[in-house]
């Protein structure tokens, strides 16, 4: 009888939230949004707006200003003079249109004249969306009818452990090669966002913002578990804070800054535009910052997340070492908040909000939170994984909606959810062919090892081709082939030869630059409570997973 009522509590949330969502919905169509149009004339002294709504329809009564007369199935209203502009307010429904022209009717002196503007050369109007985006939009209602009946059921079956570390289902395992095989598919979405055309096969999904996203997922996962078992070696007192930041400061310089700056310096010798002009961004890890306030992307555009993720750098530590302990899900928590709520607080930029760190807080954010779950609980680990198959389904019917421009949440929280399922099923499901052919696959775990190469590489690599083919051939010697391939196919084979040269040009950057550099680390170990990964941090797999041996 107690399970009765238990899951039939849960059958009414999911219903209560289903009716709060068509409720929502109907609040959002009637909500009414106001708009100031605004228009500057150097000639006229009395303009007016002759509007309409949708196109070509006839707004009601109650939303034309007052003074407004119907002229040939529009509106026209005169706008006051304000400060030296021509202003007035439109109120209107919520994602409605409006498309308007400005009409001057005197001039400076109070000559009459009958000027029509549309907008500029080619256009046939001024239009305006009124869409006023609210925090909680009704597709909420959807998620939380399926999440928190799941959250609710866990939450009636909870035991609380602090840490299962020494039960006998969970081994450390040495090496995860599975997370450089998402490196790698993350980097190849990159690539082909960039140097494919936006109508093609392999560019059918948000490539560059897919691959990115999962990038800072993993940094979540990987930097934040780096930390927290630091954390609790400082607490048990083997090793002191000092210690813990210098290393961490110095592993990151070693991995990220040589080949960053080598680039930078290299296209500073070669007199780079936009290095010569704007090179302070780009040498302070600021390139976000830039592209956002210009609102424009420069020939070095892939920089803004690597300036995100330094900026992540130099914070995190902070607050993951000095934080107490338990508020530890509430930090996660909160720059989770940020990062999800930064999409609707910076409206006003639209598109740009997304190179903004705050806005990417919540991939940070979601990647940490299993990391915690990792270190500290888990309990709740083993408790997810009966229900893997129902989460995933979940991710994946929010992240086909999202293709559909159906988003209840952001973006790239929607990619951040997918990342981390992906990277749970790598530690705690492992067993299928997707595991065994793909996240498996030694050429992707190859590539995965030299990605950040490949990230930072991939604007370069093909112009350096190029003038390596044209000098050869002017000596005679073609390396290009292009005679002896059909032309339907140049494009491909001409893709394949980029991809192969700079996967040549990063392998060998990898072994003379950065895995000497790498291998300082060393002398920076954190000393380890529990055996480590590759990586540096504690990774637990169930037993019945055969630890996988180091590639």
């Amino acid at each position: 009888m107690k399970g009765l009522m238990k899951y039939g509590l849960l059958l009414i949330i999911s219903i209560a939230c289903i009716k709060c969502y068509f409720l929502s919905k109907e609040w959002e169509e009637k909500r009414i949004v106001k708009k100031e149009i605004t228009y500057t004339s150097n000639i006229a002294s009395e303009v007016f707006m002759v509007w309409g709504i949708n196109y070509s329809q006839l707004p009601p009564e109650e939303f034309r200003p007052q003074g407004s007369y119907v002229k040939a199935g529009l509106v026209y209203t005169k706008l006051n003079i304000v400060d030296g502009q021509f202003k007035t307010a439109i109120s209107l429904p919520n994602k409605t249109i409006l498309n308007y022209w400005m009409v001057s009717r005197k001039d400076k002196k109070g000559n009459s004249i009958d000027i029509w503007d549309t907008g500029g050369a080619g256009k046939e109007s001024f239009f305006v969306t009124f869409s006023d985006e609210v925090f909680f939009k009704p597709g909420y209602f959807i998620f939380l009818a399926g999440f928190l009946p799941l959250l609710l059921l866990y939450l009636f079956n909870q035991q609380r452990s602090d840490s299962i570390i020494d039960d006998k289902r969970y081994k450390v395992s040495e090496y995860i090669p599975e997370l450089d095989s998402i490196r790698a598919i993350a980097v190849l979405l990159v690539i082909f966002h960039h140097w494919l055309p936006k109508d093609s096969l392999l560019n059918i999904l948000p490539n560059g913002s897919l691959g990115v996203n999962i990038f800072f997922v993993i940094s979540g996962y990987l930097i934040t578990a780096i930390l927290l078992r630091s954390k609790k070696q400082v607490e048990s007192s083997v090793l002191d804070i000092s210690t813990v930041f210098k290393n961490f400061y110095v592993r990151r310089t070693l991995r990220i800054f040589p080949i960053y700056y080598l680039v930078l310096i290299i296209l500073l010798l070669a007199e780079n535009p936009t290095v010569k002009e704007d090179g302070i961004y780009y040498f302070t890890y600021t390139a976000n910052f830039l592209f956002y306030s210009k609102q424009f992307f420069s020939n070095l555009s892939h920089f803004w997340s690597l300036a995100v993720e330094e900026q992540f750098y130099l914070l995190w530590p902070w607050l993951i070492i000095l934080v107490n302990r338990k508020l530890l899900p509430y930090l996660i928590a909160l720059f989770l908040i940020i990062g999800i709520s930064s999409n609707y607080i910076f409206t006003g930029s639209g598109y740009w909000v997304f190179v903004l760190t705050p806005a990417c807080f919540d991939s940070f954010a979601i990647g940490a939170f299993l990391s915690y779950l990792v270190v500290y609980r888990q309990d709740i680990i083993s408790k997810i994984r009966p229900l893997y198959s129902i989460i995933l389904f979940f991710v994946l019917v929010i992240f086909i909606l999202s293709l559909y421009n159906y988003t209840f949440l952001p973006i790239r929280t929607i990619h951040s959810l997918l990342a981390v399922t992906i990277i749970y099923y790598c530690l705690f499901v492992n067993n299928s062919l997707v595991a065994n052919y793909v996240l498996k696959n030694k050429w992707l775990i190859r590539i995965g090892r030299i990605s950040y190469g490949m990230y930072l590489y991939h604007f370069f690599t093909p112009v350096i081709l190029l003038w390596i083919v044209k000098n050869l051939a002017s000596v005679g010697l073609d390396l290009s082939f292009d005679a002896y391939i059909p032309s339907s196919l140049k494009s491909t084979v001409g893709f394949l030869k980029e991809l192969l040269f700079l996967i040549f040009v990063c392998t060998v950057s990898w072994l003379l630059i950065e895995k000497p550099l790498n291998n300082l680390k060393k002398k920076f170990e954190y000393k380890p409570i529990l055996k480590s990964t590759s990586y540096g941090i504690d990774t637990f797999v169930p037993t019945e997973i055969e630890p996988v041996k180091k590639v």
